[in-house]
């Protein structure tokens, strides 16, 4: 007798905020919080700030000139992450995990506050 696995369903903070169904990737939560606080700050530096607005902004101009095969919403958001934020490219890896999971949390508290209101 074979037992046949199926995929488990996480549920995150994310998907406790927006639901499941909304906000699948990194990108589709920036695009949230743009919703919510489109002004709101996403990341401040000691000679940058990028609200969520601009950050989607930047995220749909990207996707609008890569491939069709490549188009992936948080590469996307990566590439425009990037782009925004002075020497982050240069900075490795570990800057760019520790940006992705400060605007994640940033996000998700912005849903939060918005659901609350």
């Amino acid at each position: 007798m074979t037992q046949q696995l199926r995929p488990r369903r996480r549920t995150t903070v994310t998907h406790a905020v927006c639901g499941p169904d909304r906000a699948s990737t990194l990108a589709d939560l920036v695009s949230h919080a743009a919703d919510a606080a489109h002004e709101r700050p996403a990341l401040t530096g000691p000679d940058y700030t990028v609200s969520f607005g601009e950050l989607r902004a930047r995220t749909a101009g990207v996707a609008s000139v890569m491939s069709p095969g490549d188009r992936s919403g948080d590469s996307a958001l990566t590439v425009a992450l990037m782009t925004a934020i002075p020497g982050l490219a240069l900075a490795g890896p570990q800057r760019l995990a520790d940006t992705l999971s400060s605007i994640r949390t940033e996000a998700t508290t912005v849903l939060a506050q918005s659901r609350l209101r």
